[in-house]
């Protein structure tokens, strides 16, 4: 009974925590993915315009490297790759589509998508100087979002069968202390009693109720020791008489 509410505590703030970190990692990889397009945009706005496509694609392959970065590729207007990083070389189809549909659309388009071995949030940035489109897609991995929560919840999962044992333990000592040695003496004097014993008496210890079975024990076996005592006394008198 005591485990039980424990139990459905543990697993309450472990679906909780699971949840809102989830989402507090997911805005903040959002936050650093927009901030990272933001730099892509800088950086090849320069060589876009200067037309230097070797400036460009040297900038691009540097921003790739950053953490959690899986990859960054850039299309001309008519979706034709400039550079594909070598990681999501293989979504190139796709991640062109997406550029088209930036360039269709006018505006920036941001989404997460299934990318390779697993999701990853992907960002468009578009650059037009002198007739010349751009669009840059950079590819941020979210895997590391799944290998986190997968680790908080197995210390979640380990603290929590840690809590469970301790308690277990203190109630068994607890309830031990407290009912089972008090329970037991009790059952000794009983049966000490049954076997003739009236002067037994058991300590008064342990929880309220058995506390005060053991203090009506007590008095039982006195007033039945008294009884003895008077019976014995008048066996005795009576016996005397007869002599």
């Amino acid at each position: 009974m005591l485990l039980v509410p424990i139990v459905l505590a543990v697993a309450l703030y472990g679906a909780v925590i699971h949840t809102t970190r989830h989402q507090f990692l997911r805005s903040q990889a959002t936050a650093e993915l927009r901030h990272h397009a933001s730099l892509v945009e800088a950086a090849i706005g320069g060589a876009v315009e200067r037309g230097q496509v070797e400036l460009l694609k040297h900038r691009i392959e540097r921003l790739a490297q950053a953490d959690h970065i899986l990859g960054i590729a850039a299309f001309d207007e008519r979706g034709g790759p400039i550079l594909v990083t070598d990681p999501i070389a293989g979504e190139a189809a796709e991640l062109a589509a997406l550029a088209r549909r930036a360039l269709a659309t006018g505006s920036e388009i941001e989404e997460e998508q299934a990318l390779g071995d697993g999701p990853a949030l992907v960002r468009t940035v578009t650059f037009s100087q002198r007739g010349l489109s751009v669009v840059a897609v950079v590819v941020r991995e979210l895997r590391y979002l799944d290998a986190f929560a997968s680790s908080s919840n197995r210390g979640l999962a380990l603290a929590g069968a840690a809590l469970l044992a301790a308690t277990a333990l203190i109630a068994a000592f607890a309830s031990r202390a407290t009912v089972g040695r008090p329970a037991g003496a009790i059952v000794a004097g009983v049966e000490r009693v049954a076997r003739g014993e009236l002067g037994v008496t058991v300590p008064e210890a342990g929880a309220e109720e058995l506390r005060r079975l053991a203090r009506a024990f007590n008095a039982m076996t006195a007033s039945l020791a008294e009884a003895r005592a008077r019976l014995e006394q008048e066996q005795a008198a009576r016996a005397a008489v007869e002599r």
